[in-house]
């Protein structure tokens, strides 16, 4: 079983181009991480957070460690996002903020991950991943 860690570089904020190469040095710096043997691997997905669709990273590691959460929030912080999310083995969701006044916080979220469908009139949340033909979110 692998931790997901949800990380993106895209902002609401910024032009097309910008947001296209932020997600370029993101990949990159998720690639030297793959390399160093720091992660286990990652693919792209479409995340919405708060309603905001962006290109973004799942990331797959064996043990969430110290180091993994601080070099995550790093990350986070260079690309001015405000949050990660972590999905432990058991499925419990939480956001890490990295700025603001709740930066440094965890926020557990109510629910497990889960596949919800699309097509069901009010079933989309506000916030949720699509891994390919998969949609996912925590509930």
């Amino acid at each position: 079983m692998t931790i997901k860690v949800l990380i993106s570089a895209q902002l609401s904020t910024i032009s097309p181009e910008q947001n296209r190469n932020v997600h370029h040095f993101l990949r990159r710096d998720l690639t030297a991480s793959l390399l160093a043997g720091g992660i286990q691997g990652f693919r792209e997905v479409t995340g919405v957070y708060r309603g905001q669709r962006e290109r973004s990273f799942l990331v797959e590691v064996d043990v969430l460690t110290e180091n993994h959460v601080a070099s995550f929030a790093e990350l986070a912080r260079r690309y001015s996002q405000e949050s990660v999310l972590f999905v432990g083995e058991d499925d419990v969701g939480c956001l890490l903020y990295t700025d603001g006044r709740e930066q440094g916080q965890l926020e557990f979220l109510p629910g497990k991950w889960h596949r919800f469908d699309p097509t069901i009139a009010g079933s989309e949340p506000e916030s949720y991943t699509v891994d390919g033909d998969d949609y996912f979110t925590i509930s």
